[in-house]
């Protein structure tokens, strides 16, 4: 990726946070469909909730990570 062309301490790192964010991504979509399966108002339901939020501030924590860095 990016730091296989530029050999840069900030590329390796700015690749490095890029394949997190498509790890956390994926995670998201995951727990995402879940979403419709579990009946609301459960403690099934408030976990599935949470951990969608936190996936989704960790990815935008993440990509304004690397707009700012780059």
């Amino acid at each position: 990726m990016l730091a296989t062309i530029l050999k840069s301490e900030i590329a390796t790192k700015t690749t490095i946070s890029i394949i997190e964010t498509f790890s956390q991504v994926k995670e998201l979509s995951k727990t995402i469909r879940q979403i419709p399966a579990v009946k609301e108002n459960t403690p099934k339901h408030q976990e599935v909730m949470r951990k969608t939020g936190e996936l989704i501030s960790n990815c935008t924590r993440r990509t304004r990570y690397i707009r700012i860095r780059s």
